[in-house]
């Protein structure tokens, strides 16, 4: 038994290293996002041609896109580590870790209806940056009534990857509730 122990232990330890190391990735990214955007507007500003001011409207717009992405996919390793993390504290038998905390203050905030966390604004941030770069290119195009359908389908699918994303986070939350008082 106490091989275990310590097996739980040292991945209890890295499970704390993952978390740090997520948290620092995510800031480092939204520095990066931040700086790239603010960089891409001044070039949109200061430009004259046409060609070059729809390059960097597409340049904007991919790069918010994916950097979206990124942060969304991120978010799945947080709660991944955040459950095993709360696993591990049960098994150790930690009483009111720092994940049950963590889990327990999400919980919170969900169930309140808290609309200010940090995914909630940085999920507002990118949306609205995408939004003005597709806004800023629509008047580009010759075709406009093309790109506006497009822009719509663009925000509509966004739009279905949070609903989903705060589906699936809800549905897990549950079930770890149900499993944990099992």
């Amino acid at each position: 038994m106490k091989d275990n122990t310590d097996n739980l232990r040292t991945e209890y330890i890295e499970v704390g290293a993952n978390w740090r190391f997520l948290v620092d990735v995510r800031f480092k990214m939204l520095g990066f996002f931040l700086t790239l955007i603010t960089g891409l507007g001044i070039a949109f500003t200061f430009s004259e041609d046409d060609a070059v001011r729809g390059v960097i409207s597409i340049a904007g717009l991919v790069s918010s896109f994916s950097i979206w992405i990124m942060e969304l996919r991120n978010r799945t390793l947080y709660r991944t580590i955040l459950e095993r993390g709360v696993e591990l504290e049960l098994l150790l038998k930690i009483i009111d870790g720092q994940y049950q905390r963590l889990q327990q203050s999400w919980k919170k905030d969900t169930k309140k209806g808290f609309i200010f966390t940090q995914s909630n604004v940085i999920d507002t941030l990118c949306i609205t940056i995408i939004i003005l770069w597709l806004v800023i290119f629509i008047p580009m195009v010759k075709n406009q009534s093309y790109m506006i359908f497009l822009s719509m389908i663009v925000i509509l699918i966004m739009a279905f990857m949070i609903y989903r994303r705060n589906i699936s986070m809800g549905r897990k939350m549950e079930t770890q509730e149900i499993n944990r008082k099992k």
